[in-house]
């Protein structure tokens, strides 16, 4: 996984998203994920798997936690909800 690195300290604990030191993250499976996700995105059949996977790719692709482009997180968001709506899915 491109984050794995990042997501744990050395006990087993979780770092949360905005703790965690971006420079542990591999930039290259980054970018395969996000053009992955930006072709999934691109075709007819695009449904709830690519949409997470847009929503992820934004995440990664933001240089911190501070710069992620909310707006967009909040309209994939809304897309997905349509798509698979669920209590986790509407908090986010």
């Amino acid at each position: 996984m491109a984050t794995r690195e990042a997501r744990y300290l050395p006990n087993g604990d979780l770092v949360l998203l905005d703790d965690q030191d971006r420079s542990l993250w591999r930039r290259e499976l980054i970018a395969e994920g996000c053009a992955l996700a930006e072709r999934a995105l691109s075709s007819r059949r695009c449904g709830a798997w690519a949409l997470q996977a847009a929503i992820a790719a934004v995440l990664a692709e933001a240089p911190s936690a501070w710069e992620i482009h909310g707006p967009q997180i909040v309209g994939l968001y809304d897309v997905l909800l349509r798509f698979a709506a669920s209590p986790v899915v509407a908090l986010n």
